[in-house]
C-alpha cells in the first residue's frame, strides 16, 4: 500500500477502534509496515485480528504477520489444487511391465491385511 492508502485504511480502522491514532506519523508507521500488502489484504487481516481478539487492538507488526499468513495460505491452497494433476507412471515400472503380476500382488496385500484386521478382531 502506498502512503495516500495506508492514510484511507488507518481511517477506516480507526472508525472501529478509536485508540489507533491517525496522526501522520502512525500513518507513516503503518505504511512501513504494511507496504507490501494491499488494501484488500490488509482489510482482511483486521477481520481476522478482531474475529479472534476483540480485547486487543490491532497493532502494525501483528496485521503484517497476519497479512503473511494470508498470503501463505492462499499459495498453499493453489498449490494443492495444482498437486491433483494425475500421476504419470514411467513406462519401464513394474506396474506398467507386468500388470497381471501387480494386481494378483495387490489382490493379496488386500486380503493379508483383511486376515490380520480380522485376527485383531478389529474387522468382522
Amino acid at each position: 500500500m502506498n502512503l495516500a492508502e495506508t492514510n484511507a485504511f488507518l481511517t477506516w480502522l480507526c472508525q472501529y477502534d478509536q485508540l489507533i491514532s491517525n496522526a501522520s506519523a502512525s500513518v507513516e508507521i503503518w505504511q512501513a509496515s504494511l507496504n507490501t500488502a494491499t488494501p484488500a489484504e490488509a482489510k482482511q487481516a483486521v477481520f481476522d485480528h478482531y474475529r479472534i481478539n476483540e480485547k486487543f487492538q490491532a497493532s502494525p507488526a501483528g496485521l503484517r504477520k497476519r497479512v503473511l499468513t494470508l498470503r501463505t495460505t492462499s499459495e498453499a491452497k493453489h498449490s494443492a489444487i495444482e498437486a491433483k494433476r494425475p500421476i504419470r507412471n514411467h513406462p519401464n515400472s513394474f506396474r506398467s511391465r507386468n500388470p497381471e503380476i501387480w494386481d494378483q500382488l495387490v489382490e493379496e496385500g488386500r486380503q493379508a491385511r483383511r486376515d490380520d484386521l480380522e485376527k485383531r478382531g478389529l474387522l468382522k
